[in-house]
């Protein structure tokens, strides 16, 4: 009887480790659906470049990148990735630390933009 009670609480435990322990989720579509941004600017990538060539913003800023081309874009910098964007596709860039940074669209590196990042506006 003393087994039995020994390898059902063995068992148990097992379970219970077993569920705590499932390890790193994969992100899902919906995350980070919750999340609200007040976009103070757009960034337009498309086939004739960037617009507007140079973007003043805040730390604290989100702003919207939106493909407006017929082929897939991006921005990416040192600090900066959108990703691929396809035409009609937007993401949104959220900035957390002051200093400038020049992008360039992901699919034709002569395309380039600086984005200036201030300090966030005293309350």
């Amino acid at each position: 009887m003393h087994k039995v009670r020994v390898a059902a609480v063995v068992a148990v435990v097992a379970l219970a480790i077993t569920g705590c322990a499932s390890g790193p989720t994969t992100p899902g579509p919906n995350d980070g659906s919750s999340l609200h941004f007040d976009i103070k600017a757009t960034i337009v990538v498309d086939d004739a470049g960037i617009q507007p060539q140079t973007l003043q913003v805040r730390v604290g800023d989100a702003i919207s990148v939106v493909n407006h081309g017929t082929k897939d874009h991006g921005l990416a910098s040192d600090t900066i990735d959108t990703g691929t964007l396809r035409p009609g596709e937007s993401t949104t860039v959220f900035f957390t630390e002051t200093g400038t940074i020049d992008v360039r669209d992901r699919a034709d590196l002569s395309h380039t933009a600086r984005i200036e990042v201030a300090a966030a506006a005293s309350s």
